[in-house]
């Protein structure tokens, strides 16, 4: 679950089978709009995909192997939860589960443990860096610790 608006998180059916196993990632395209590109991108352990911003374009995450925590900061001056941030961890180590983030929500990732993360990005539009903005990863408006605190 999150907690801005707009943002979906859904644990996934998973059917166990004897020979194996199926996991449903996604059964109904209508959350993210008409599909038109699927794209997989792995990332080494430690890796930062700082924040960036799609003014057109909705994701459609879904780990395929590793783990991540996921940063989410709301930038729609329209939204309720403006200027929000929240965390989403995915993968492995978590229940499986895919994340939908609209457009106008910056997001970045960290990856987490000892093993690449390789990550299904499913898009409504082409990816285009022109309608892409990027943000630092230290950006004080949005104030996000990536350290990784011990317990």
């Amino acid at each position: 679950m999150t907690t801005i608006s707009g943002v979906i998180v859904k644990k996934l059916d998973i059917a166990e089978k004897e020979n194996g196993s199926i996991v449903k990632v996604m059964e109904n395209s209508n959350i993210v709009g008409k599909l038109e590109q699927i794209l997989i991108s792995p990332s080494p352990p430690g890796t930062i995909k700082a924040f960036h911003v799609h003014s057109k374009q909705n994701d459609f995450w879904y780990a395929l192997s590793g783990n991540a925590r996921v940063v989410l900061y709301d930038l729609r001056e329209n939204s309720q939860t403006y200027r929000k941030t929240d965390v989403v961890f995915m993968g492995d180590w978590y229940d499986k589960k895919t994340l939908f983030i609209p457009a106008s929500v910056a997001h970045g990732y960290q990856v987490l443990g000892n093993r690449d993360l390789v990550m299904l990005y499913m898009l409504n539009h082409q990816y285009d860096t022109a309608q892409e903005g990027r943000i630092p990863y230290d950006d004080p408006n949005i104030g996000f610790d990536w350290s990784i605190k011990q317990k």
